[in-house]
């Protein structure tokens, strides 16, 4: 369409397009880390996947910068909701929190 009308605008278009593909999109900055593939600075607060019980679980937590004697990454979660103990927590992935809301 516009190619038609302006032919000598089509690099300069697709160039702006593949600019366009590049930029990337806040949910593939913002996607879930496997703890097997990287884990985050220590005591960076990152939003948690963990496994307790059979189920899975969300939270924030800071991680503790080393593992456990069962070999999973320790992190340390602050709620004022009973936890149970959390080294019985197997931390699965995690991704970094976005960041805070600023206003229009």
């Amino acid at each position: 369409m516009m190619q038609d009308c302006f032919p000598e605008a089509e690099e300069e278009l697709d160039a702006v397009a593949t600019t366009i593909r590049e930029i990337p999109s806040a949910e593939s900055e913002r996607r879930w880390i496997p703890v097997t593939e990287a884990l985050p600075k220590p005591w960076q607060e990152v939003l948690t996947t963990y496994e307790y019980n059979g189920e899975r679980f969300v939270q924030t937590a800071e991680y503790a910068g080393q593992k456990y004697e069962k070999g999973n990454p320790l992190f340390c979660a602050y709620s004022d909701e009973f936890a149970p103990n959390h080294y019985d927590f197997i931390y699965v992935a995690w991704m970094p929190l976005p960041e805070p809301w600023r206003g229009e």
